[in-house]
């Protein structure tokens, strides 16, 4: 679900939901002057859905799939670049990129930004993905506390994106898979609105369908102030893809 938000007139975030066989799940968060960042966005997803379609296979080791992923992922970064050096209107444009692949017994995440990947497990919500940005960088050192991150008016400025420059940092994590779990992905509109505790008791209270629309409407009731954007996905046995 992807929603403006209440503040926003343009929605600059973008996903992809693999549908068909349910394995790769994107989620972008864009930026930039005169509402660029929808650019950017679009152009990290559509580079990263379409590499997949036309080079990955299930059959392909995690590896493989990581190191193609990469691949894809700095052709994203260096696509973005040159048009906003090209275009005046796209300069400075980036985006955030949060990716899950799920593999046979394991689920890749990669990551650039501050848009998260959770896991929620045993009635427990975990964080996954490290956020990079100012703030975390804060806490990580002990200059502020967790308390004094949910409320710093810093939030928004983020360490790593695709399209600010070259070397972008590209966080990757591997988790066993485990058709107990489900999976949130989501921006930062909903993240810098709704505490850990809140999305926790909302997933352990609701369906699936139910948490997607609730949440999206927790983050517009404390004032929406960004586009909200979460994937939020529930393990199932696979099903059998030739049919």
């Amino acid at each position: 679900m992807s929603d403006v938000g209440n503040v926003r007139k343009l929605n600059e975030d973008e996903f992809f939901v693999d549908e068909k066989y349910e394995r790769l799940f994107l989620v972008a968060d864009g930026m930039g002057g005169h509402n660029a960042g929808d650019v950017a966005s679009k152009m990290a997803i559509n580079i990263l859905r379409n590499y997949y379609f036309e080079n990955i296979h299930p059959d392909m080791s995690l590896d493989e799939i990581k190191e193609g992923f990469l691949d894809a992922i700095k052709v994203a970064n260096d696509t973005i670049i040159r048009a906003s050096n090209k275009f005046d209107y796209l300069r400075n444009m980036g985006t955030t990129l949060n990716l899950v692949y799920i593999h046979k017994e394991d689920i890749l995440f990669i990551n650039i930004g501050d848009s998260r990947a959770y896991i929620f497990d045993q009635d427990e919500l975990k964080q996954i993905t490290v956020d990079h940005s100012l703030v975390e960088e804060l806490l990580r050192t002990g200059r502020i506390t967790e308390t004094e991150a949910y409320n710093h008016p810093q939030k928004n400025i983020i360490t790593s994106c695709l399209g600010n420059k070259e070397d972008y940092k590209a966080d990757v994590y591997q988790i066993k898979k485990d058709n107990t779990i489900k999976i949130l992905q989501c921006t930062d509109g909903l993240s810098n609105l709704v505490e850990h505790k809140e999305i926790e008791d909302i997933l352990k209270t609701m369906t699936i369908n139910e948490a997607t629309k609730g949440l999206v409407t927790q983050a517009k009731v404390y004032g929406g102030f960004d586009n909200i954007t979460l994937i939020l996905i529930k393990l199932e046995e696979p099903r059998d893809t030739n049919e």
